[in-house]
C-alpha cells in the first residue's frame, strides 16, 4: 500500500495533549465511580498491634480476571476470586 492509498486520519478540533488530558480526567473519573460502589470489607483496617490503616487500593481490587505468573509462566488464570482462593496462588506468593 503507497502513501496515496492509506486513509488519511486527522484529529479535528484537538491536540493529542488535549485528547490525553481527555482520558486521563475520564480515567479518573471511571475508577472512583467504580470504588464508590465497591464496597469494603471492613469498616477500618489495623495492623497485629491496633494501629488503624489508611486502605489502599490495588489492581487486584480492579480486576474481574486475573491471569497469575510466576518467573513468565502462567499458573492460574481465571476470575479474579478463583484465583485468590486457588491453592497454586498461596504457594507462589505465600510459600503455603
Amino acid at each position: 500500500m503507497n502513501q496515496e492509498d492509506r486513509p488519511q486520519r486527522r484529529l479535528e478540533g484537538a491536540s493529542l495533549g488535549e485528547i490525553g488530558k481527555q482520558f486521563e480526567l475520564w480515567e479518573q473519573q471511571e475508577l472512583a465511580a467504580f470504588l464508590r460502589k465497591a464496597p469494603e470489607r471492613q469498616k477500618e483496617f489495623r495492623t497485629l498491634t491496633g494501629f488503624p490503616l489508611k486502605r489502599v487500593y490495588t489492581a487486584l481490587d480492579l480486576a474481574e480476571s486475573v491471569t497469575l505468573l510466576n518467573y513468565g509462566r502462567v499458573i492460574v488464570d481465571g476470575a479474579r476470586d478463583a484465583v485468590v482462593a486457588d491453592p497454586r496462588t498461596h504457594e507462589v506468593y505465600l510459600g503455603v
